[in-house]
């Protein structure tokens, strides 16, 4: 082996050893969180448990405040737990986004500046749901009415959407399964423009 084969080894190695600490530090945060939290709740669930046993003004006091700092840790373990869990893509903005491909790879960063700034909209101003035909519609507006002002892009409802399998099966005259099989035959011999990138 020669300098650079060792030199690129070394650093292989301490790539994988940084990456297995991450990922431990990860998995100890997270339990730690997790252990937290429960140990929280008991705590609050004990304190309520003493408060509903006691009349005494001074003592409910304590156990007020001793609730609140319990409640407090839990409700900071909870936040922690949701940093620390993966995010999941909602289904519906996923179709719509693979609806719309041909648009973002003929516009690339830009469309997707454009495609984010209209989903805000719609979603936070407007209060439409990912999924809906009211947000489908009313983002590819967006697209439409300002994507060339805002972020230099032009959406043409026609041409910027891919086809669904059963649209381009209907199309090509063929049942949604004989069009599938057929997909998946050109799949296989790697016939797809995308598989030869």
């Amino acid at each position: 082996m020669g300098y650079r084969e060792d030199i690129a080894n070394y650093q292989a190695q301490v790539n994988a050893m940084r990456q297995q600490k991450a990922q431990e530090e990860y998995v100890e945060g997270y339990n730690q969180a997790v252990n937290g939290r429960e140990a929280s709740l008991k705590n609050r669930q004990e304190v309520e448990r003493q408060f509903a046993l006691t009349t005494d003004p001074a003592e409910q006091a304590d156990l007020k405040a001793e609730w609140h700092m319990y409640d407090a840790e839990v409700q900071e373990c909870e936040q922690t737990i949701r940093q620390l869990t993966p995010q999941q893509a909602n289904p519906h903005e996923v179709a719509y986004l693979q609806r719309r491909a041909p648009f973002l790879e003929r516009t690339g960063n830009a469309g997707a500046r454009a495609m984010d700034l209209a989903n805000q909209y719609v979603t936070g101003r407007m209060g439409l749901r990912p999924g809906t035909r009211a947000y489908t519609e009313s983002t590819d507006t967006l697209l439409q009415m300002y994507g060339p002002d805002h972020c230099g892009v032009t959406f043409d409802p026609k041409s910027d959407k891919a086809l669904t399998a059963d649209e381009a099966a209907r199309i090509s005259g063929l049942t949604p399964q004989q069009y599938n099989r057929a997909a998946q035959t050109m799949a296989a011999q790697k016939r797809f423009s995308w598989q030869n990138k």
